[in-house]
């Protein structure tokens, strides 16, 4: 080999390690989803989404606006007896620094919105609202779109 085609070569294999991490920094960052499901103890779907909307939903909305959380969503999956239905609550973050400090920015959200270490609805507890809740179930976009591009 010429001392030029070596020269090329070594700037070559310099200029990989470069180039790979250049491509890796140009894909854009995936969105992480949290899903949780809780079950409403039979007659208390109407306070469960009181519960909800005491705390979960204001702390969400505060931190939509700062940008630790990209969107969420309240759902109630329909049961056959409606008096029993279960709720899905949603919430994506924009990528994976934000989700890891999540617990910190809910704890600050918190603080700010007011709400109560232990949200009660008619003196109801959440033990007293809800028979079970699935736990926190983590799942990584791997494509998507929206009507507004994203």
């Amino acid at each position: 080999m010429t001392p030029l085609r070596t020269l090329a070569a070594a700037a070559l294999l310099l200029a990989l390690p470069l180039a790979a991490a250049s491509s890796r920094e140009a894909e854009p960052q995936r969105s992480i989803w949290t899903v949780n499901t809780v079950k409403a103890k039979p007659g208390m779907v109407e306070r469960g989404r009181r519960y909800f909307e005491a705390k979960w939903l204001p702390a969400r909305a505060l931190l939509v606006t700062r940008g630790a959380i990209a969107s969420y969503k309240l759902l109630l999956a329909p049961a056959e007896n409606q008096s029993e239905a279960e709720f899905v609550l949603i919430t994506e973050y924009p990528d994976a620094a934000r989700y890891a400090a999540r617990e910190a920015n809910f704890q600050q959200a918190f603080r700010e919105i007011g709400a109560p270490d232990q949200v009660t609805v008619d003196g109801l507890t959440r033990a007293e609202l809800f028979e079970t809740a699935r736990g926190l179930e983590d799942y990584a976009e791997v494509a998507g779109g929206s009507a507004t591009g994203r």
